[in-house]
């Protein structure tokens, strides 16, 4: 047997592999449209459990933080929340309360005072200015 022989031979086996596979996916295809159900769609499959946006958090914490006690944490941003704004804070997760945190510090409105732990959240306070 020569080289090219081997190839060809190497080539008709890697064919019939995936004229294999091709047979596998065309049967389930065949049974997704004897269920009637549309095929997935490639772009409503990927980060389709994402929760939507919620507006507004960032403006109405930068109000909220001259309320609240000194040094305080999200779960207290989250309890003034649900007094003054119930709709928006039912909407409003803590992952919501830890992003604005986080761009409130950045901008320098907020410092972080301690770092969270597995048994509690950080803590910041209003940043004093001299």
């Amino acid at each position: 047997m020569t080289t090219r022989e081997g190839l060809l031979d190497l080539r008709r086996e890697i064919e019939e592999h995936y004229r294999e596979r091709l047979r596998a996916v065309d049967l389930l295809v065949q049974f997704l449209r004897e269920k009637e159900k549309p095929l997935p769609s490639p772009l409503r499959m990927v980060g389709n459990d994402r929760p939507r946006r919620v507006r507004g958090v960032l403006a109405v914490v930068r109000q909220l933080i001259p309320q609240l006690p000194q040094p305080f944490d999200r779960r207290q941003i989250l309890e003034k929340l649900q007094e003054v704004e119930p709709e928006l804070a039912a909407k409003v997760t803590l992952a919501n309360l830890r992003n604005t945190l986080r761009l409130l510090a950045r901008e320098g409105s907020i410092e972080l005072i301690e770092e969270s732990t597995s048994l509690k959240p950080a803590r910041y306070a209003t940043k004093k200015v001299a």
